[in-house]
């Protein structure tokens, strides 16, 4: 007899549990996670096919409830799984294709957003403003910063999503030393090694063209339209302290920004 729930097309429900076995030091839903993304990968969910429910998914890796619906969330987020009322989550894509959806409505959403990515930094040095740089940067031309060179990469499915470079005022003692280690949110950082505390972010959003070398490390086709996320770090008497300049393949990235009305009645 073939144990296999047929309710709902594709939705692959083995009697016996598969517990996961749990790393120290990554949360169970991201170990979830990661197992649907494999599974969706591999063709154990086909693309337009549900998932297990909730539930069966409980029973199936011995997870709770809590656990199930996080690691659903991540799928969300990248656009791999769509849920519909009533009926299930369905698989939307593949992981080599999926859409990363970054919802902002807050500063914690977009430090979570940097949380949930690896930077990782692949030089550090000082440079000095020509005309280009000074309008993009809004500074004085000839003006010296440290400069980080980077990428971000989910952890969840490995991919780089993000090609970044970091600008710094060159005020911070020993930073190209320091920084280097750096995996999470610069802008936190910054406030526990050197006590800058940002209170403003002022963001700006473009559409650019890859360059060859930046194509080539997200992985997309040179020239692809892409957007660029200008982000300005202010203290609270409005002195800018670091500017990002963050770059996502314009197929691969959405903003999701809630707006609320203040004029409620």
């Amino acid at each position: 007899m073939n144990n296999v729930d047929t309710r709902k097309k594709g939705a692959v429900v083995p009697n016996s549990p598969r517990p996961l076995i749990r790393k120290p030091g990554h949360p169970l839903y991201v170990q979830l996670a990661r197992k649907l993304i494999n599974d969706i990968g591999s063709g154990t969910y086909s693309v337009d096919e549900f998932l297990p429910t909730e539930s069966e998914l409980c029973e199936i890796y011995c997870v709770s409830r809590y656990t199930v619906r996080e690691a659903l969330k991540q799928l969300i987020r990248t656009g791999l799984v769509t849920r519909r009322q009533g009926s299930g989550t369905v698989v939307r894509s593949l992981p080599s294709t999926a859409l990363l959806n970054l919802k902002l409505g807050s500063v914690s959403e977009l430090l979570q957003y940097a949380r949930e990515m690896i930077l990782e930094i692949e030089s550090v040095s000082t440079v000095i403003a020509d005309k280009h740089l000074a309008t993009t940067l809004n500074c004085e031309e000839g003006q010296a910063w440290t400069m980080i060179e980077a990428t971000r990469r989910d952890k969840n499915f490995g991919r780089v999503y993000c090609t970044t470079r970091i600008f710094f005022d060159i005020q911070f003692e020993n930073l190209e030393r320091k920084v280097r280690e750096v995996t999470g949110p610069i802008c936190l950082w910054l406030e526990e090694e050197y006590g800058a505390r940002f209170e403003r972010i002022n963001q700006e959003i473009s559409a650019v063209k890859l360059t060859n070398d930046q194509a080539a490390t997200l992985k997309v086709s040179p020239g692809a339209t892409a957007l660029q996320t200008v982000r300005k770090f202010s203290d609270k008497n409005g002195k800018v302290f670091e500017i990002s300049i963050n770059i996502h393949p314009g197929d691969l990235f959405t903003y999701d920004i809630l707006l609320e009305r203040e004029d409620k009645v």
